[in-house]
């Protein structure tokens, strides 16, 4: 049993709701739930091309070195022992359902962050569940008990708090001498210690604080939390404007409470796809993006969604990323017209010093078929009609034959592509 803060547990009231539940090394661990022979191994999963990354790795990996976002090739240096396995995208979302059910089963409120991790506002569950400390073991409990898979549970009063407390429940993980209570897989942060939490983390530590900010922050002497306090706001201000200057002020305060969102609905649906070697002309780009358009528009379809404008991003060989957008005559989910658009777009853009990825993405989302999405009576026509249902026939014939049973033709006609699925090449 780790360092107790004023009680063994928090008591109903006292305002620490939030909880951020986030599953161990999830894509690592459900491979090896599913192979067993791989229980104990350093299994790293992540992306297979020379320009892969690690998406997840065991802590047998872990004693290696090996971390979440480091060039695949090297963690086969350090970890050449490893077991390096591609990512099943399919079977983890399979997974992260089953486990929104349990989120559900403890209350109502829950924010998705990713497959593996989330928020839940407990606030309305203590009649039925008792204190915010018992409800997390019994969630941790109720998730092993359905998918045996372990995962860390942070609480606290807001959302910044409660995933910073996570990081400090996972296993191995460098806890805060005498603040907070801790147990295994449970770390709960007081309103007593708050500040005291927060002022003893380094800057980077903080979940929102990229590494771009904390460079910065580090060239004016801010390391710690602490430090950031004493640093006056209108400096805040001239470095970093003033709503980044208000946002980590806030840190410093602990009033970082943004209400919890609940049912978050889709700003945008994207695809990208990362290349072994750099792309340097339009033609070669152009099969990439039909495909990127089919399954960016796919997935309008399956969500009853349309959106208005189409955006185009590309990096470049020396990591360079641009944006470009077109808003479009009507809200859309039809893959030639993103594609003729996306098309405009990327024939206006010099490629010539190299392509690293290139992605399509829709926003502007709306309800297919709803009051904004209503076409006007000049566009309402027999083409419109023959259009929508030829969709919907190439739709109906991929659900029951397979994806690749009809796919999206390449750049000259002769050749049909693989369609690309979500998942596909997630981390390189």
């Amino acid at each position: 049993m780790g360092n107790l803060d004023n009680s063994d547990g928090d008591s109903i009231g006292d305002e620490l709701d939030i909880l951020h539940v986030d599953m161990d090394a999830f894509f690592a661990a459900v491979e090896v739930l599913d192979d067993q022979s791989l229980k104990g191994r350093p299994v790293i999963v992540g992306g297979s091309g020379s320009r892969g990354v690690v998406a997840a790795c065991t802590y047998e990996a872990r004693a290696f070195g090996v971390r979440s976002g480091m060039p695949m090739f090297r963690a086969r240096k350090v970890c050449p022992q490893g077991v390096f396995l591609p990512g099943r995208f399919k079977r983890y979302v399979e997974l992260s359902r089953e486990l929104h059910v349990v989120f559900e089963t403890f209350s109502p409120f829950v924010e998705p962050i990713s497959l593996d991790e989330a928020f839940l506002d407990v606030s309305g569950a203590h009649l039925l569940f008792g204190s915010s400390l018992e409800i997390a073991k019994s969630l941790r409990k109720e998730i092993y008990g359905k998918l045996s898979l372990n995962c860390s549970v942070g609480i606290g009063r807001t959302r910044l708090v409660a995933k910073l407390a996570s990081k400090k429940a996972k296993p191995n993980a460098k806890r805060v001498p005498g603040i907070g209570y801790f147990e295994d897989g449970i770390y709960r942060v007081g309103s007593d210690d708050e500040k005291k939490f927060l002022f003893s983390l380094n800057v980077g530590e903080v979940w929102g604080i990229g590494p771009v900010t904390t460079s910065s922050l580090e060239k004016m002497g801010v390391h710690t939390v602490e430090e950031l306090s004493k640093v006056e706001y209108q400096v805040l201000v001239s470095k970093f404007g003033i709503a980044k200057a208000a946002w980590l002020k806030s840190i410093t305060s602990g009033s970082t409470q943004e209400q919890l969102v609940s049912k978050t609905e889709s700003k945008s649906v994207s695809h990208e796809e990362t290349f072994n070697t750099d792309l340097d002309s339009h033609s070669t780009l152009d099969i990439h993006l039909v495909r990127l358009c089919d399954a960016v528009t796919r997935r309008l379809r399956a969500g009853k969604l349309k959106a208005s404008t189409v955006v185009l991003v590309l990096k470049y060989s020396d990591f360079t990323r641009i944006t470009r957008q077109i808003k479009l005559a009507s809200p859309s989910n039809d893959p030639r017209t993103f594609l003729k658009e996306a098309r405009s777009i990327l024939s206006q853009i010099d490629v010539s010093s190299g392509i690293r990825l290139i992605g399509v993405s829709a926003s502007g989302l709306l309800e297919a078929g709803g009051i904004e999405d209503q076409l006007s009576f000049e566009e309402i026509n027999l083409e419109y009609e023959s259009q929508d249902n030829l969709i919907e026939a190439i739709d109906e014939i991929r659900a029951k034959y397979g994806l690749n049973s009809l796919g999206p033709a390449s750049i000259n006609g002769s050749n049909t592509l693989k369609a690309k699925e979500h998942g596909d090449n997630q981390w390189g």
